[in-house]
């Protein structure tokens, strides 16, 4: 029922019935399952239904937060978020609009500032990882000190 809901909502650029279905459906076990649906959905397709399929998660969080009355959705899609955040910055276009949504989220407290920082680090195009490499690489060229750096 959610995935031919959601793919509805996402192709005709309007969240609403989806927020209604997940409003009405108020049980953890289906805010769950849909949020899962949502995340597969949004894993196979192009950027642009991405950043639709975002739109929708966001109408989704600020409508629930606004009515008080969807606390397992905010739930469930913050633990979902990192890993999509991570898909959609992998594009530039998407991921600037992305950001901007979570900037949204922080200004109204849907999230707090910290877990906000935290969605942001995954919209980043650097991988722990790589990031990881870096500092090994820079530790081993330089010395720092306090007082001074040293050349090895």
């Amino acid at each position: 029922m959610y995935r031919n809901v959601l793919v509805m909502a996402a192709s005709s650029q309007k969240g609403d019935i989806f927020c209604c279905v997940l409003f009405h459906d108020r049980k953890i076990q289906f805010a769950k399952h849909a949020v899962h649906t949502w995340y597969e959905e949004l894993k196979k397709s192009k950027p642009r239904k991405q950043l639709t399929l975002l739109y929708l998660a966001n109408d989704v969080l600020q409508n629930g937060r606004r009515k008080g009355n969807v606390p397992e959705y905010i739930s469930y899609f913050r633990t979902t978020l990192p890993k999509v955040l991570h898909i959609i910055g992998k594009d530039q276009e998407i991921r600037s609009k992305a950001v901007r949504v979570v900037n949204i989220w922080e200004q109204r407290e849907i999230y707090p500032k910290e877990i906000c920082l935290n969605f942001k680090k995954h919209l980043s195009r650097e991988s722990s990882s790589e990031s990881s490499s870096v500092t090994i690489l820079y530790h081993s060229f330089f010395i720092v000190t306090s007082s001074s750096i040293s050349f090895l």
